[in-house]
C-alpha cells in the first residue's frame, strides 16, 4: 500500500480492498488464498534455502534453553501445530470410512509441517545467537520481538540481502 507511515490508513486501505473482493465473490477470495498461500510457500522454501548454508551447527548444537520450563512454554505451540485431531470427523465426513486414506492424510499432514517446522528452527536458531551479542534473541526480546529486527538479524548475520526480500515477502504474506 502507498502508505507506510501510518498504519490507521493501510489498515483503512487492506479493509477496503480485501473486504471488496470478499463481499463481491467468495470463489475470488479462495483462489487469490491459494495463489497466496503457494507464494508464501515459495518465499519460505527460498528463505530456508538461503539460510541453510549460514548454520553454525557448532553453537545450534551448544545451545540450550535457559531453564526446563522454556520446553514446557512450547508444548501448546506443538499441540496446536501438530495435534490437529479435530479434522478427523470432517475428513472422514469428506472421504468416506477409507481408513488407509485417512492416516495417510493425518500422518503427512502432521509430518510435513513437522520437516518444516524442524527445518526453520535450525535456520533460526543456527544463524541467530540465542544470547550472544548484539544480533541475538535476547537482543530482540529486549527491544520488543519485532519481526523486523529478527529480519535485519537475519540479514546482517548471513550477508545476504535476498534474505531480507523472501522473510519480508513471507511475513506480509503471513
Amino acid at each position: 500500500f502507498p502508505s507506510h507511515d501510518n498504519p490507521k490508513i493501510n489498515a483503512t486501505l487492506f479493509m477496503l480492498v480485501f473486504g471488496s473482493i470478499a463481499f463481491w465473490s467468495t470463489h475470488l477470495v479462495d483462489v487469490i488464498n491459494r495463489w497466496l498461500i503457494s507464494i508464501k510457500g515459495l518465499f519460505l522454501l527460498l528463505l530456508l534455502a538461503t539460510l541453510l548454508p549460514h548454520v553454525n551447527m557448532v553453537s545450534l548444537i551448544n545451545q540450550r534453553p535457559s531453564t526446563p520450563h522454556a520446553l514446557f512454554a512450547a508444548l501448546p505451540i506443538f499441540l496446536t501445530a501438530f495435534g490437529f485431531h479435530t479434522v478427523i470427523p470432517s475428513l472422514t465426513n469428506y472421504l468416506g470410512k477409507q481408513v488407509k486414506t485417512l492416516k495417510y492424510i493425518i500422518v503427512t499432514g502432521a509430518t510435513v509441517p513437522l520437516i518444516i517446522y524442524l527445518l526453520w528452527l535450525i535456520c533460526a536458531l543456527g544463524v541467530v545467537p540465542l544470547r550472544d551479542g548484539p544480533n541475538s534473541f535476547v537482543a530482540l526480546t529486549q527491544n520488543g520481538n519485532a519481526v523486523g529486527q529478527f529480519i535485519a538479524f537475519l540479514t546482517d548475520l548471513a550477508h545476504n540481502r535476498f534474505i531480507t526480500f523472501t522473510a519480508n515477502g513471507f511475513a506480509n504474506i503471513a
